[in-house]
């Protein structure tokens, strides 16, 4: 079940490519990822390129675990940075909705090693920070701004509107809910499901709309044992749809302790679009190519999916 690009391009031999460069360096902000992909970085432009308005929008989400931060998260920063750097080439998406990008400087070398991408970094205080990575190629950003007024943990859900080449525009909204398997998180993600469902419906009823994002709770039921999910209030209507609520019954789940807490929704407009077989975890694929990629990198795996729009 991989993308298009994927099937033709995608190799699941290929070396860390950035990890000499990586060698030598003490620190994260004197790392220098403008040429770290190689002769990868070409092949892949020439790949972007080639995409056609035909060739279906490939979504990823991915919390990428206290990224930049050298208090938090995996031990080591460098080769975290560079597994990241790593796990995004290898799935070539065309919209990333990323949570937990934990400094400027990491962010910047996100996207210094990933040619044709452009991003767009919140600006709120916590230090979590979400992102949104876009493939120029294939869209423009006409406008981004934070959805203030939500019970959001301090972490208030970017939302940006892009069109496609064909014209389409489309809302891109990237959040992060609370986490915990408590009481208390829990009516905290209810809450915050409440108010994003009313504005929604307020804003966006409309709109062909997609969320990338860590939920920190199930779909199906919930992570709060004899809970039901906090996010009925959103699919309930049938205005949107969780279409990655499927991989909550497969074994490959999107988190190192079992449990699919990242998803994307998109509008009932185009849930059609959903190429079904394409929705999973990059779980088994990356832990493939690293073993330790749950301790190294994140313990999130990216869910994808393609939109044929």
């Amino acid at each position: 079940m991989f993308f298009p690009l994927l099937r033709r391009f995608r190799d699941a031999s290929l070396p860390l490519r950035i990890l000499p460069a990586l060698g030598v360096c003490s620190c994260l902000p004197e790392l220098d990822f403008r040429n770290a992909a190689g002769a990868g970085a070409e092949r892949d432009q020439q790949i972007y390129a080639a995409a056609s308005e035909n060739e279906p929008l490939n979504l990823l989400t991915w919390n990428i675990e206290w990224l930049g931060d050298d208090q938090n998260g995996p031990a080591d920063e460098a080769r975290q940075l560079a597994l990241a750097i790593d796990a995004l080439i290898f799935a070539q998406a065309d919209v990333i909705g990323l949570q937990e990008v934990s400094s400027a400087a990491s962010a910047d070398a996100l996207l210094s090693a990933l040619p044709g991408y452009a991003l767009s970094l919140a600006r709120y205080e916590q230090r979590q920070k979400l992102a949104l990575l876009y493939r120029k190629e294939r869209l423009e950003l006409l406008e981004v701004s934070a959805i203030e007024g939500l019970d959001d943990a301090g972490r208030p859900p970017l939302e940006a509107l892009v069109r496609t080449r064909a014209g389409r525009e489309l809302v891109v909204i990237v959040l992060h809910a609370k986490a915990g398997d408590d009481a208390r998180s829990h009516q905290t993600r209810t809450r915050f499901a409440e108010g994003l469902a009313r504005y929604l419906q307020r804003t966006h009823a409309s709109s062909d709309l997609i969320m990338l994002g860590d939920f920190n709770d199930l779909f199906s039921s919930s992570t709060l044992e004899g809970a039901r999910s906090p996010y009925e209030i959103i699919t309930a209507s049938g205005a949107f749809a969780a279409v990655t609520s499927v991989l909550e019954q497969t074994t490959e789940r999107s988190t190192a302790w079992g449990a699919t807490v990242d998803h994307i929704v998109v509008s009932r407009s185009l849930a059609a679009s959903v190429v079904t077989d394409s929705i999973e975890s990059l779980r088994d694929e990356l832990l493939a190519r690293h073993g330790d990629f749950f301790e190294a990198a994140s313990d999130h795996a990216p869910v994808v999916l393609e939109l044929k729009l």
